[in-house]
Formats: C-alpha cells, structure tokens, sequence
C-alpha cells in the first residue's frame, strides 16, 4: 500500500521539486522519498513522505510527512506531530478506499507545503 501511494504521488511531483527515489531505510524499516516544494523549490525546502512500521511517534504502522523546516502552513489539525503530519494505519482503512486516502493524504500535505 505505502509502495503504490508513494509511487502515485512521486509521479505527479514536477521535475524542478528533484523529488528522491522511494526507498527501503534499513535504520527505521520504513519506505520514503524526499522532495522540495513550493514556488521556487530549495535544497532548505524539503519533506520526508513515506510510511512507517511503527515506532516511538505510534506503535502501529503509519504515514507521514516531515517537513525538514518548521514550515506547517494550512489547517494546524493536519500538522498532528512534532516532526509533521501522520496517518495511522487506522485511519487509512476507516476510509473505505485505502490506497485513495493514502494517496490523498500525500497529495493534500505537498500541496499545503507548496501554498505556504
């Protein structure tokens, strides 16, 4: 699920955003791509997507957005975290339509980081 949320969302990323390849990270077993955003995107204005097994932030599985700045801009209730936002494994399939609100959780964080 995290494998084709993250491959939908990296392929709707504009070029000039030098978005990362989606990746396995061994230290934390959770997949992720990094990417810039915003109007004119810069090596400082970059975000962490991917998703996560479980660990100290939330024991079960989730996804997640972390801004490398502190910029958190839109609806505060989206920014649920200290490092960004999250998604649990829960809420991912309350909705019905996992991969959908996967995706659309991915999709709404870049857009509010590229607004703000």
């Amino acid at each position: 699920l995290v494998a084709a949320a993250l491959d939908s969302t990296l392929a709707g990323i504009a070029a000039d955003c030098r978005p990362t390849v989606a990746q396995l990270w061994p230290e934390h077993f959770d997949v992720a791509f990094d990417t810039g955003y915003g109007v004119t995107p810069s090596p400082a204005r970059r975000v962490n997507v991917g998703g996560s097994p479980g660990d100290a932030s939330n024991t079960g599985p989730y996804l997640y957005l972390g801004p490398w700045t502190g910029d958190r801009p839109g609806e505060p209730a989206f920014w649920n975290v200290g490092f960004g936002a999250m998604m649990t494994y829960e809420s991912v399939h309350a909705a019905g339509d996992p991969l959908g609100s996967a995706i659309e959780f991915f999709r709404s964080g870049l857009a509010l980081l590229a607004a703000g």
